[in-house]
């Protein structure tokens, strides 16, 4: 049964170790018979959270008018999510960490 997988890159570099990581998982899955997409995190705008409680009163509707919705709406809709980050000694990438903390991970 074909699966809808959705693939988040958290790399910050086009062809960077994480990013071909994701695409080596998206070639295996889609010759798996799945469905895939791939975001490259670092090419959409997503604003960090400002702890403003809009979303609280609004529905879960974010004050901020980024790509973040559309990519929440895509994660909901996915069987299969895969998060791929870089790893750091001191901490994580800020973008990644943008939307980690918008997912309350």
């Amino acid at each position: 049964m074909s699966k809808k997988v959705l693939i988040l890159s958290g790399s910050p570099r086009k062809g960077g170790n994480s990013d071909i990581l994701c695409d080596e998982f998206a070639r295996g899955a889609q010759e798996a018979g799945n469905e895939v997409e791939k975001i490259r995190v670092a090419s959409k705008k997503i604003h960090p959270c400002s702890a403003c409680y809009y979303c609280r009163d609004h529905g879960g509707a974010c004050v901020h008018k980024d790509d973040m919705a559309e990519v929440l709406q895509k994660m909901i809709d996915s069987d299969v999510l895969v998060l791929a980050r870089l790893c750091r000694l001191r901490g994580e990438c800020s973008r990644k960490g943008c939307y980690h903390r918008q997912w309350r991970l």
